[in-house]
Parts: C-alpha cells; structure tokens; sequence
C-alpha cells in the first residue's frame, strides 16, 4: 500500500496498490537559496543550482564597480 504515482514526492516504488497517498505534486528546480537559479516553488533539487549569489554590491559600469558582482544591491551612483 502507498502512492502508486511517481509524479508525486510520497510516491513509493515498493507499493503495488494506491492508497491514496499521494499529495505533493514533484516541482523540480534549484532548492538551494545560495543560487540564482533559486526556485521557491520547488520541492525537488534538479542539479540546475549553477551560479552563487553574490551580495557584492555595483553591478553598473562606473569606477566603482565590483566585477564579481551578479545582483546589483542598488548602491552604485546614478550613471552621469
């Protein structure tokens, strides 16, 4: 007895009979909060976590700008 249905995260392979188990739709993505790729709605990591947040600040091309960064945190000047 158990969730028959391999769509879902109860699913268990062992079950031959559905006991109506089955809740929680699978929703594969990025589950760690670190990357970019970051999906809150997922439940199931998919390997697709790639790129590390950067909290490094001034993406926009000007003097101060720190090249490692990937998400601008809205410090950089007003372009001239």
């Amino acid at each position: 007895m158990g969730c028959t249905d391999s769509a879902y995260l109860e699913y268990n392979g062992s079950a031959n009979t559905d006991d109506g188990s089955c809740a929680t739709l699978v929703v594969e993505g990025c589950t760690d909060s670190a990357y970019l790729e970051y999906n809150g709605s997922a439940n199931t990591d998919d390997g697709s976590c790639a790129t590390l947040w950067s909290k490094a600040a001034r993406t926009q091309p000007t003097l101060n700008t720190m090249r490692s960064a990937n998400v601008d945190d809205g410090s950089c000047p007003l372009a001239w």
